[in-house]
């Protein structure tokens, strides 16, 4: 039997097989952390629930601080009751820990901060509204709130519009189609237009230096080309 196992062993076989299996586990991690990169990527891209509520915290000088808040809730963790108290926030004495939620606010030009964290204890009629609205934004951030009118121009236009009604988002829709295609000519001049007049000017420059540096360039040659840089 040992006459065997050397014989095997000698064969090259065991080789093959570790090679095989350190192969099939490769595989296996790759397979697995492309699994979890694209779970993880579609959960930051999937459209989370908003929540809103009421925050209620008591400050050192027992000043109840109540706010209305709306966003998305992020991350949930549990941190030492003295972390919290250092903030300013008072806390109950006999708590050692206490659970915080990580709420993305977004709305940067009205609250100053895309994420804050919150005390769990302190948030009250937590509602989970269906007519809310989310909106990316090229810039503050997202947009959390309510359709409740139309404005252009800073001229408010509601046409007797009920908030959130279908004609409502009718207008809107047609609205943001229109700012889209506004955008694309804007980026079709920028990306191309521009560039192709930069690529020409840059072209133009350099006739002109080398015409000045040949020493035999006429006034009108170079004359001719500052005037089409300058068109």
């Amino acid at each position: 039997m040992i006459s065997n196992f050397l014989k095997w062993s000698s064969s090259g076989l065991p080789w093959v097989w570790v090679s095989a299996a350190s192969v099939a586990t490769s595989l296996l991690m790759v397979v697995g952390l492309i699994a979890l990169l694209a779970f993880r990527g579609m959960g930051h891209f999937w459209p989370a629930e908003v929540v809103q509520a009421n925050y209620a915290a008591v400050s050192d000088t027992s000043e109840v601080l109540l706010t209305e808040v709306i966003g998305e809730l992020v991350d949930t963790e549990t941190v030492s009751a003295q972390q919290v108290a250092a903030t300013g926030v008072r806390v109950d004495e006999g708590a050692d820990v206490v659970q915080r939620q990580l709420l993305k606010l977004g709305n940067r030009d009205i609250t100053g901060t895309d994420f804050v964290w919150l005390i769990s204890d302190f948030l009250t009629d937590v509602v989970y509204p269906t007519d809310v609205v989310t909106l990316e934004r090229t810039e503050w951030g997202n947009f959390y709130g309510y359709l409740i009118g139309l404005s252009e121009n800073n001229q408010a236009n509601r046409n007797s519009m009920a908030a959130g009604s279908d004609q409502l988002w009718i207008e809107f829709n047609t609205r943001l189609a229109n700012v889209q295609a506004v955008k694309s000519q804007i980026n079709e001049i920028e990306t191309r237009q521009l560039a192709d007049i930069n690529n020409r000017m840059q072209v133009l420059l350099r006739q002109q230096r080398s015409l000045s540096a040949s020493g035999i360039a006429e006034e009108s040659e170079l004359a001719q080309i500052s005037t089409m840089r300058n068109v």
